[in-house]
C-alpha cells in the first residue's frame, strides 16, 4: 500500500480550525477575567464608600464611634484588602493573556 497524505485544502482547514479554537479560548479567558475584574472593582469601591460612611467625617469621631460602626469599618477594610489583592492577581492574568494574544496574532492570525 502506498503512502498517502491528505490534500492541502484539508490540511489548511484542519490548521484553521485548530488555531481558531486556540484564539477563541484565549479571547474567552480575557473576557472572563475582565468581567470579574470590573465587577470586583465596583464592589471594592462600594466597600470603600461604606467604610467612609461608617467612619464618619468628624475629626474626633474615632473617640466616640459606636462599636457597631467600628466593626463595620474593620469588615469593609478587610474586604477592601482582599479585593485589592484579587484585583492585582486579575491584572497580572490580563497582562499574561495579553501577551498570549500578541503571540497568537504574530504567528497565527494569517491562518485564522
Amino acid at each position: 500500500m502506498a503512502f498517502q497524505v491528505r490534500s492541502q485544502e484539508r490540511d489548511a482547514k484542519t490548521d484553521r480550525e485548530r488555531i481558531h479554537s486556540l484564539g477563541q479560548a484565549i479571547n474567552a479567558a480575557v473576557e472572563s477575567v475582565q468581567r470579574e475584574k470590573d465587577a470586583l472593582h465596583a464592589r471594592v469601591d462600594e466597600a470603600r464608600d461604606l467604610a467612609a460612611l461608617a467612619a464618619g467625617t468628624d475629626v474626633d469621631e474615632y473617640l466616640y464611634r459606636d462599636p457597631k460602626d467600628l466593626t463595620r469599618v474593620r469588615d469593609h477594610e478587610r474586604q477592601m484588602v482582599q479585593g485589592d489583592r484579587r484585583l492585582k492577581e486579575l491584572q497580572r492574568q490580563l497582562e499574561g493573556l495579553g501577551k498570549l494574544q500578541e503571540v497568537y496574532a504574530q504567528f497565527f492570525d494569517k491562518l485564522d
